[in-house]
C-alpha cells in the first residue's frame, strides 16, 4: 500500500473515530555490520553512537526506524567491533532484504552487511517463538 492511500484512508477514519489509527503491518529485523574499525583513524577511542548514526545516514542502512544500535568490541586484542542494528521493518522483511549482503564504508573500513537472529534483549511477542 502506497503512502498516498495510507493517508486517505488515515484522514477518512480521523473524521470518524478520533481514538482509532491505522498503520502499516510492522515486523522487526536483525542485522549486524562486521568489521567496523573499532576506533578512530590515528586515536585510542571508539566512536560514539551519534557518530556511528551519522555514517550510517549516508549508508544503504538510511533508514528512520533504526530502533537499536549497539557497538560492540569483538575482543580485548581486535581492532575491529560489530554493529548490532534493530530495523522496523514491513512484515516481508524488505528494508532488511534490500541492505543484507551490501558493503559499506563505516569508520574508515569497509564492512559487510549480514543478517542475524534477534538476541536476548529484544522483546518478542511469546507467539512468535515457533
Amino acid at each position: 500500500m502506497h503512502n498516498s492511500n495510507l493517508n486517505i484512508i488515515k484522514a477518512t477514519l480521523a473524521r470518524v473515530s478520533a481514538s482509532t489509527s491505522i498503520s502499516i503491518p510492522t515486523s522487526r529485523s536483525f542485522i549486524k555490520v562486521l568489521d567496523v574499525p573499532y576506533f578512530k583513524a590515528g586515536t585510542t577511542t571508539h566512536p560514539s553512537g551519534e557518530e556511528l548514526a551519522l555514517q550510517l545516514n549516508a549508508s544503504p542502512i538510511n533508514h528512520d526506524p533504526i530502533e537499536y544500535m549497539r557497538f560492540i568490541h569483538n575482543s580485548s586484542k581486535a581492532n575491529t567491533g560489530m554493529l548490532w542494528i534493530d530495523l522496523l521493518n514491513s512484515q516481508c522483511g524488505t528494508q532488511a532484504t534490500a541492505v543484507i549482503g551490501q558493503y559499506l564504508f563505516l569508520n574508515g573500513g569497509d564492512c559487510i552487511i549480514k543478517g542475524t537472529k534477534a538476541h536476548t534483549s529484544s522483546p518478542q511477542c511469546q507467539q512468535c517463538w515457533k
